[in-house]
């Protein structure tokens, strides 16, 4: 998914929580991925059957197949 999904930058954020904590949201530079949509917008897709189904190749990876990707995307031009 790192590869396949696009993610825009975000800046370190600091706030108090309701206990009065000091939390942080760390900084994540952009990232350009083979797609033009971000993670959940794949995952969307491919619950709704817009997008190939992943292969599951163990309990925490999940990949595509390149050609299934390339397929999708000769299809939307």
């Amino acid at each position: 998914m790192f590869q396949l999904s696009t993610t825009a930058e975000r800046k370190e954020k600091r706030f108090k929580d309701r206990q009065g904590r000091d939390r942080i949201i760390k900084a994540r530079p952009s990232k350009k991925g083979i797609l033009p949509m971000g993670e959940s917008t794949i995952w969307e897709k491919v619950r709704r059957g817009e997008f190939p189904k992943p292969i599951k190749i163990s309990p925490r990876i999940t990949c595509w197949r390149k050609s299934d990707i390339i397929k999708w995307l000769e299809s939307k031009q």
